[in-house]
């Protein structure tokens, strides 16, 4: 998914709804400057506590499509400490488990004894990479 930055223009809360393991999800529509494309934010409430008219906003966008025509989904992105953050993941942490993950199946392949010295190196080699690649901060 992308991350974007825009002034939200206009907010119509509550245009359907829909039940998920038995709690209501409410469909709002959300247009951003600068663009023409109405943009789908579902929240459990009716009201749109997450996007308001004249402010600016970080979202993901997701777009799909279903057949002839494309859904454009949007999900708000909150910011911690000059970082962003999505719910309560913390996106560093979790790509450098992935980079520990792969520097250990590397390292597993090339010999029977792993080094944990050599493994972390590794990692830290493959995070330092991935956050030059990303909107992480290091």
């Amino acid at each position: 998914m992308e991350t974007k930055t825009a002034k939200i223009t206009s907010v119509q809360e509550n245009q359907g709804n829909w039940n998920y393991n038995g709690t209501t999800h409410f469909k709002h529509f959300i247009k951003f400057e600068g663009s023409d494309t109405v943009w789908t934010y579902d929240s459990k409430s009716d009201k749109c506590e997450k996007f308001k008219v004249g402010e600016t906003a970080t979202f993901e966008i997701k777009t799909q499509q279903n057949g002839q025509y494309t859904n454009y989904k949007i999900k708000p992105v909150s910011q911690q400490n000059g970082q962003f953050a999505k719910g309560n993941k913390d996106q560093g942490v979790i790509t450098a488990l992935s980079c520990l993950s792969s520097a250990c199946n590397l390292h597993q392949q090339s010999s029977a004894i792993l080094d944990p010295n050599s493994v972390l190196t590794t990692a830290e080699k493959f995070y330092q990479w991935a956050t030059q690649k990303s909107t992480l901060k290091q």
